[in-house]
């Protein structure tokens, strides 16, 4: 008789969440399956064995996984696992919670590759919200990350603390805002700083900062960032462009927030164009690129070219963007984005000296309005831009001999 196949057998406690074999589960066929141990892991921990302690094994492999394990997708599917075990862990081991806590955020900070510092960061996010928003102040939290981006730290620790800012501001949303407002001028700081992998944990962390803001949230951060950006607060153009990086982040704010932050951040991104600085005037090309990329208007989404264009360079290009909006038949309601791009650049053809680029200008001003008028979410977004608006277009329809 021919013996029976073998059944596959899955390896649980460290071997099933380990890296390199160690969470595979063998098929008869051949091949294998990867991955599936990683989220049950924590949901398990959920219904502990009888007189067993929960978390107790598992708790250190998960330490282990979550700062080693390079891909992203894994680093959360073991974070998400992570939650509901350092919550099992919670009252029966307090103790041994809190110090998984404090070893992960060591790992964020000190770790040598950036691999490593992203998974413990996604893994610090996940034992807070175990443990609850009071263990930031518990465990000294901010003020560790706030001390990793002083100036005087080295680029794994800058990097480490900004990866914790993000998935702390993506993990926690509304509660961590209170924090974010006081880590807002740590990360401006890093935006000016010299290596590009600090500023682009800068840009993701301000990124997902700006995305999870409440209204409230968005006027105490937004004043701050606005001076900066503009010079009214600071002349040393490395805080300038730190700060127009930031304004650029605003794009990715929430829906909601959107109408009330873009119609003053491009302004003064298109007034940052004119900088005599040539590193403002990159920084603020790229940021109105970050502003156009979310709009969701498709006829506004096909003359990004022009509009970027005739905000770069007014003078001349001011009226060959109206052109082509003037050519260009809207089938599709406006958003905050879109109205943000255009407002700047009706303002100066409703400003031009030349009659046929203020008459172009009030034609694409009346279309635009008709055409927002249809849905009250359009109309919310053209409010914020009509105190601009209007007495440019009551000034042309009074003051100005042309009767076109």
């Amino acid at each position: 008789k021919t013996a029976a196949a073998p059944r596959p057998v899955a390896k649980t406690g460290a071997a099933a969440i380990m890296g390199g074999g160690g969470s595979t589960l063998k098929r008869p066929g051949g091949g294998a399956k990867r991955g599936p141990a990683q989220p049950l892991l924590g949901a398990a921990s959920l219904r502990p064995k009888p007189k067993a302690a929960p978390g107790r094994a598992a708790a250190p492999s998960v330490k282990k996984t979550v700062k080693k394990k390079n891909r992203e997708a894994g680093q959360v599917a073991i974070a998400d696992g992570l939650v509901p075990l350092v919550k099992a862990m919670k009252k029966p081991h307090g103790d041994r919670a809190g110090a998984l806590l404090e070893r992960l955020l060591a790992a964020c900070l000190e770790s040598p590759g950036g691999g490593e510092r992203r998974g413990a960061a996604h893994g610090v996010a996940a034992a807070i919200k175990g443990l609850g928003i009071g263990s930031l102040k518990a465990h000294g939290v901010v003020a560790k990350l706030e001390a990793a981006l002083d100036a005087g730290e080295g680029i794994n620790a800058k990097h480490g603390a900004l990866s914790a800012v993000e998935r702390l501001a993506a993990r926690l949303g509304v509660l961590f805002e209170p924090y974010e407002i006081a880590l807002l001028p740590f990360l401006l700081r890093a935006f000016s700083e010299g290596s590009d992998v600090v500023r682009d944990a800068a840009k993701g962390a301000a990124r997902k900062v700006f995305e999870g803001l409440s209204a409230h949230g968005v006027k105490l951060a937004f004043p701050a960032v606005l001076g900066a950006a503009s010079g009214d607060e600071t002349s040393n153009w490395r805080a300038r462009v730190a700060a127009i990086d930031m304004l650029g982040a605003t794009a990715h704010c929430a829906p909601k927030q959107l109408g009330a932050v873009l119609p003053r951040a491009v302004p003064a991104l298109a007034g940052a164009l004119a900088d005599t600085s040539a590193q403002v005037r990159d920084a603020a090309k790229a940021a109105l690129d970050d502003v156009a990329s979310v709009a969701r208007t498709p006829e506004v989404k096909a003359l990004k070219r022009e509009l970027i264009e005739a905000l770069v360079d007014p003078a001349h290009a001011t009226r060959e963007a109206l052109d082509a909006l003037l050519g260009r038949e809207f089938a599709h309601a406006l958003d905050a984005p879109s109205l943000a791009l255009l407002a700047p650049i009706l303002q100066r053809g409703l400003r031009d000296r030349a009659a046929e680029t203020k008459r172009r200008a009030a034609l694409v001003a009346g279309n635009l309005s008709a055409l927002c008028s249809g849905t009250a979410q359009a109309t919310a977004a053209l409010a914020p831009h009509m105190p601009a608006l209007q007495p440019l277009l009551e000034a042309a329809a009074v003051g100005d001999a042309h009767p076109d």
